[in-house]
């Protein structure tokens, strides 16, 4: 809301409002998604090839990752009104991005979250609340194997374990 009302004034370059619910939905790191090129989305097969992937054993690591049915459509609705001239899905550099998110985390008070949190939100809400294996989710976020993906990345909330398996809470 806090960036909806900013995008409102007029001034601002940077639609927040837009960065912060990508990040909700995809997984993606900000560097990763001020990278992500329109060229490099696979609208048939729901994919995007993300460049430059955090890896601590390779630098320039590329690779495909699979798209949230949330993050694919908000593509598709990006993709009606994108500028034909530019080649990025989101053409803003990410230190702005996570500069703008700290300021306004500091004019809301919010304390103890971070930009790179949806990563781990998105993570989370896949296996939680849409029912993926960890296997699936890893799909999303690129971690190799699951064993990282659920060490870091999936903080399951114990309550849930009264409402029985996913598979019988998703019927």
């Amino acid at each position: 809301a806090y960036f909806a009302k900013q995008n409102a004034s007029g001034r601002i370059r940077i639609d927040m409002a837009k960065i912060a619910r990508w990040q909700r939905l995809s997984a993606r790191r900000i560097s990763e998604t001020c990278r992500l090129l329109w060229s490099d989305w696979d609208r048939a097969e729901e994919v995007i090839l993300v460049r430059k992937m955090k890896d601590p054993r390779s630098r320039d690591k590329n690779k495909v990752v699979s798209l949230p049915t949330a993050a694919q459509a908000m593509l598709v609705e990006l993709w009606e009104a994108r500028d034909p001239n530019e080649p990025r899905i989101f053409p803003y550099r990410a230190e702005s991005c996570s500069a703008r998110y700290t300021a306004a985390k500091k004019v809301t008070g919010i304390d103890g979250l971070h930009l790179h949190d949806s990563r781990r939100d998105c993570g989370t809400r896949l296996v939680e609340d849409e029912g993926y294996s960890s296997a699936q989710a890893i799909l999303v976020t690129g971690h190799e194997t699951p064993a990282i993906f659920e060490r870091v990345y999936l903080k399951m909330d114990p309550k849930r374990f009264k409402e029985g398996p996913m598979s019988k809470r998703l019927q």
